[in-house]
């Protein structure tokens, strides 16, 4: 099975260029309602959220906080997209905890690159606690 990246952008260019970029990698969703795409990712979260600063609907910001007070653990898997005029708002997102910044437009090799390492360090995150729960589990268990 592919590992899903979801992509929330109302640009559909930057919806494209993503596709374009990632999906002979994995599997690629692209969405450009911000509230729809939250209601996704808090019920099945993907290995990797992709968001651009400009979203229709609530701002990336909104959602990057809705997103925190339901799951904040979900924060390690979101990627800011920003252009170079909006890097002082992704750095503010980024501050709130999220796994780091992509710049527009999309570089493929660095693009690559990035959603590659989070999404390995998020299997080895969900790897580290299924480990975690059978130690605590067999220690229940003796």
């Amino acid at each position: 099975m592919r590992n899903k990246i979801v992509c929330i952008d109302r640009s559909p260019a930057d919806l494209l260029r993503v596709q374009s970029i990632l999906d002979s990698h994995f599997e690629v969703v692209l969405l450009s309602d911000p509230t729809f795409a939250l209601k996704e990712f808090l019920a099945t979260p993907p290995r990797v959220l992709l968001i651009g600063t400009e979203l229709g609907g609530i701002g990336a910001l909104s959602l990057i906080t809705q997103i925190a007070e339901h799951e904040p653990a979900l924060l390690n898997r979101i990627l800011i997209m920003a252009e170079h005029h909006q890097q002082h708002k992704a750095q503010i997102l980024l501050d709130e905890g999220l796994a780091g910044i992509l710049n527009k437009p999309l570089v493929p090799d660095g693009t690559i690159a990035m959603v590659k390492a989070l999404v390995a360090r998020v299997k080895s995150n969900e790897l580290a606690e299924i480990a975690t729960e059978r130690r605590e589990l067999n220690h229940f268990i003796v």
